[in-house]
């Protein structure tokens, strides 16, 4: 009589993590490396913190730091990259009808709702770029710059290697990077309200014929 018997069916191993399981633990990790070597880079300047020393606060080995970042620079990239495609998005999100000094203010208010969600993060980086020694911050600014300039250029019919859109972009952003820079080192924290504060200053300071000045005090 013939064996009716089927051959079992091999199955995959039940402990082995999926690759989405995978890919989230490595994004979890890569995250708790950056946090932790911005959060250090914050507090000292760029040149006293190595390497060593982040990945022993994160409780990891060096190997495991370089696996997923090549340099201390690296760490600093991924807000970056973040913050500059936000903000572009966001930018091309406006209405093409709205003006582009009010597009671009409304974008960089979008982002700071983001930034709000996670301003530990956001705070040490802005901190942490702008420390002493620390590569690339000019760099930072151009190519933030360079991000936009397409979006507002279109918006005014202009070309893009034309002066005023690079003009108005630099602009915007210098004053949104000073206006961080104050509420951070005051320990008042950045919030949706700082850039309409400076905008609103900077406005009212230009649209004034003449500034009267007090005793004892230079303007």
């Amino acid at each position: 009589m013939e064996d009716q018997t089927k051959p079992m069916e091999s199955k995959p191993p039940t402990n082995s993590a999926s690759p989405s399981t995978v890919e989230r633990r490595k994004a979890r990790l890569a995250r708790h490396i950056e946090l932790t070597g911005l959060r250090l880079l914050a507090d000292r300047p760029y040149s006293e913190v190595s390497i060593e020393e982040i990945a022993r606060e994160a409780d990891i080995s060096t190997r495991t730091f370089f696996r997923y970042f090549a340099t201390k620079e690296a760490l600093l990239n991924v807000a970056h990259e973040d913050h500059m495609r936000f903000l572009r998005e966001a930018l091309e999100r406006r209405p093409k009808d709205e003006a582009p000094l009010e597009a671009i203010t409304q974008a960089l208010m979008d982002v700071a709702r983001t930034h709000a969600q996670d301003n530990e993060r956001s705070r040490n980086w802005i901190k942490a770029a702008s420390s002493p020694g620390a590569p690339r911050a000019g760099e930072f600014r151009l190519e933030l710059v360079r991000a936009l300039v397409p979006e507002v250029a279109a918006r005014l019919g202009m070309k893009e290697d034309d002066l005023l859109p690079e003009l108005l972009v630099s602009t915007v952003l210098e004053i949104s990077r000073v206006g961080i820079s104050h509420a951070i080192s005051s320990k008042r924290g950045y919030d949706e309200s700082t850039l309409p504060k400076c905008l609103a200053l900077i406005s009212d300071m230009f649209s004034k014929p003449a500034v009267t000045k007090k005793p004892g005090r230079k303007i």
